[in-house]
């Protein structure tokens, strides 16, 4: 499936050796496809490979779920979309997080502390 660019939302130049814990936010003002009388997007289908994206190389489907944590690993690009019929009704917004994380079982790495902080 083709998306015009102002139909998805195209995150670029992820490092595919690195493992990201992905998690898609509501905001002050949740995303709706049909209006507030619709209910907000639950869910928002996802499409990640390598390459230059998925203009030039094929993708992997997935579904992620609004606050639902998914690892994503073996990327270079994360494209996002929920596709709808009927563009003029959607309102609201949705929050994209995408942060590195250790490999899968491995601790967190530690963080030293901020000047002024104490530790116990």
């Amino acid at each position: 499936m083709k998306l015009s660019r102002a139909d998805r939302f195209l995150l670029r130049e992820l490092d595919a050796q690195t493992p990201y814990d992905v998690v898609v936010r509501d905001t002050s003002e949740p995303a709706h496809t049909r209006g507030f009388e619709g209910g907000p997007v639950g869910r928002v289908l996802g499409l990640h490979g390598t390459g230059e994206g998925p203009e030039a190389s094929a993708g992997t489907l997935i579904l992620l779920e609004v606050g639902r944590p998914l690892r994503l690993q073996g990327a270079t690009w994360l494209q996002l979309a929920f596709p709808d019929d009927h563009l003029a009704d959607n309102s609201g917004g949705l929050m994209l997080e995408v942060s590195p994380a250790g490999a899968p079982g491995s601790p967190p790495s530690e963080q030293p502390a901020p000047p002024g902080t104490h530790t116990p």
